[in-house]
């Protein structure tokens, strides 16, 4: 059977208009036909949405039968089609009460009348005849293309059935031969197989469109809350006009980026709601945001790069000429200014990559921005850091503000402290201060001098620095971090804070012996790779390894097993023979007092102290340190 062509143009703005008024003319009950529709289109396009909205609205008759909808979604075998076309029929029978009544039904029939009832129940009702049916996702079906198709087509000839076939043709074959595994070069066959099977099954091939306006009062009436309800209607020009820019043409893309929003939105606080610019700013950054990563264009691990601000991105291009990912999404997306993203990206990324929106902190993140923040509140640096949105006087005003706050040693948070350190590095580029920058890069080094004779450098193995790669904080990248100065000054702490660590180590063992003795299963995870606080840290090697040993062997024998465990959480990573180096000596002279102090123990207490040594730490201590990954205990 040859593929009628398409019916060209339509009568209203819908572009699927003749989609619909064809599927009304098949379905007709008074229509005969001996072949299936096809309805095409990429993924997202709507082509689910649309047929579920078609069998919602289309007029049936009381001798109409139910139209039975299946999804070939991972489907595996076609008994697997049958059980869920039975689903679909008689859901009343496919309840688990039913399916105990079937069971006792079952052995009831078999013992009266010594037939054999061992089939399924559904093996006994009668396969659709003279309905509608539809076959969802055929791309994604993991059986042969062949067999499916000749499956539906004994719907279509032999049970008088007409059938609505949903797939994205053009993913079909790339689909399979990247699930199934087939090669490239045996596509072909299957390519003419599938032609030939689709010519005889199906008469019409409908292309659907992607309608993001006549899908988004239905994905809005998906959302809850009704006051974000009312946002997203008010605004619905500029979230249509973003998904547009997008490029996707997926609505489904559209749909989890409202969703995503009504998440977040449900954080906000009716003094956040009574800013409706900034909750529009918010809309724009997350949509664009949703749309990038759920369409995969925008990795977790670049997330990052969103922090750059605007000056540094022009400087950035003014030396090297590259975009940065800002530059790409303000080129794709015009209306939206990411250097007003308000609060910090990261926030974005736990909400898109893990579903995580805390209410409080979100709130505390917008009530620490510009737009919330009380007047005065707003630090200095932060004034200075929106140089492209102020006037000079509030500018001169923060640099001087910042100034007096460095000379009198007032920042100490090492974030706050790297943007200050930034910042005067620009200061001197740009005149702001009469100062050179080496002679700023001489000052910022007696400040971290400073903060070291007041003790108030942080412990870096329990509060952490504040400071990762990204070269960023409180959700803003330092200004200034790409040069030779700047690096030069995070080198200069970086060194100063690993000295006055190592130099409180000894203090710390201590403490960590102790913590041993009244609560072993936190000394364990202190000590156990991720999130240990001290899991690189080579804490163990300065613990007097007499006073370990004799401590442990106090402990009662749950406890000990507990903290000689710790060895194989800890090492396990081949940590050992790396940045914990420094306890491999140490490990050796505890194993040889262990042992000593075992051969004089009763039978049990010394069966179970060389049993641990042989499972807990021999294994670190053999050439090869991963062969201990193997070893588990007998």
């Amino acid at each position: 059977m040859e593929t009628a062509s398409e019916p060209e143009g339509t009568t209203t703005n819908d572009p699927n208009r003749h989609v619909l008024d064809y599927l009304e003319y098949y379905c007709k009950p008074d229509n005969s036909f001996d072949f299936a529709v096809l309805l095409k289109g990429s993924w997202g396009a709507g082509k689910t949405f649309l047929i579920k909205h078609f069998l919602e609205e289309r007029p049936r008759s009381s001798s109409d039968g139910k139209d039975l909808y299946v999804s070939l979604y991972g489907v595996t075998s076609l008994k697997q089609i049958d059980e869920n076309l039975f689903r679909e029929a008689h859901p009343n029978l496919s309840s688990k009460g039913a399916r105990i009544f079937g069971e006792v039904a079952r052995r009831a029939v078999k013992t009266a009348y010594s037939v054999d009832m061992d089939l399924p129940l559904q093996s006994y009702f009668d396969p659709p005849r003279k309905q509608l049916l539809i076959f969802d996702d055929l791309e994604r079906c993991s059986i042969s293309i062949p067999d499916t198709l000749g499956y539906i087509n004994h719907f279509v000839e032999h049970r008088e059935c007409k059938v609505i076939i949903l797939a994205n043709e053009d993913e079909i074959l790339k689909f399979r031969a990247k699930t199934i595994g087939e090669a490239e070069s045996k596509n072909e066959p299957e390519a003419r197989t599938y032609k030939n099977i689709k010519e005889k099954l199906v008469g019409q091939t409908l292309t659907v469109n992607s309608t993001p306006n006549s899908a988004f009062s239905i994905f809005v009436a998906m959302v809850t809350d009704k006051n974000i309800k009312t946002f997203l209607s008010n605004n619905k020009d500029t979230i249509l006009l973003l998904h547009s820019q997008s490029g996707t043409n997926n609505l489904r893309l559209l749909k989890h980026a409202l969703w995503d929003f009504e998440r977040f939105g449900a954080c906000l606080s009716t003094k956040h709601w009574s800013n409706n610019e900034v909750v529009q700013i918010l809309l724009r950054i997350l949509l664009v945001l949703s749309f990038e990563t759920r369409s995969g264009r925008l990795a977790a691990d670049r997330f990052d790069e969103l922090k750059v601000s605007r000056f540094v991105r022009y400087m950035k291009s003014e030396k090297d000429g590259d975009q940065t990912i800002v530059d790409e999404l303000e080129k794709r997306y015009p209306e939206v200014d990411f250097d007003q993203t308000i609060i910090d990206v990261d926030l974005f990324k736990e909400l898109l990559f893990g579903g995580l929106a805390v209410q409080t902190t979100i709130q505390d993140a917008l009530n620490r921005s510009t737009y919330f923040a009380p007047p005065g509140s707003l630090p200095a640096w932060k004034t200075a850091l929106e140089m492209w949105h102020i006037d000079d006087d509030s500018f001169e005003e923060a640099v001087a503000s910042i100034e007096k706050q460095f000379e009198n040693r007032e920042f100490e948070n090492p974030g706050e402290m790297f943007h200050v350190f930034g910042l005067r590095l620009l200061f001197a580029e740009m005149g702001a201060i009469f100062i050179s920058k080496e002679e700023v890069l001489r000052q910022c080094k007696a400040y971290v001098d400073a903060i070291r004779r007041s003790n108030m450098i942080i412990n870096k193995y329990t509060e952490g620095t504040g400071l990762d790669r990204s070269m960023s904080w409180d959700g803003i990248r330092f200004v200034r971090s790409d040069t030779a100065e700047f690096r030069e000054i995070l080198s200069y702490y970086n060194n100063i804070i690993d000295e006055v660590a190592k130099h409180s180590l000894t203090e710390y063992a201590q403490n960590l012996l102790v913590l041993m003795e009244r609560n072993p299963d936190q000394y364990a995870k202190i000590l156990s790779f991720s999130p240990g606080v001290y899991y690189n840290v080579p804490i163990l090697a300065r613990i007097v390894a007499k006073d370990f040993v004799d401590a442990v062997l106090k402990l009662d024998v749950n406890s000990q097993a507990t903290v000689l465990e710790t060895f194989r959480s800890r090492y396990e990573p081949q940590l050992l023979d790396n940045e914990l180096i420094e306890e491999k000596k140490w490990l050796i002279e505890v194993k040889d007092l262990f042992e000593k102090s075992a051969s004089k123990l009763p039978t049990l207490s010394r069966w179970r102290i060389t049993t641990l040594i042989r499972t807990a730490i021999d294994p670190w201590l053999m050439s090869d340190a991963s062969l201990g990954s193997n070893r588990s205990p007998n």
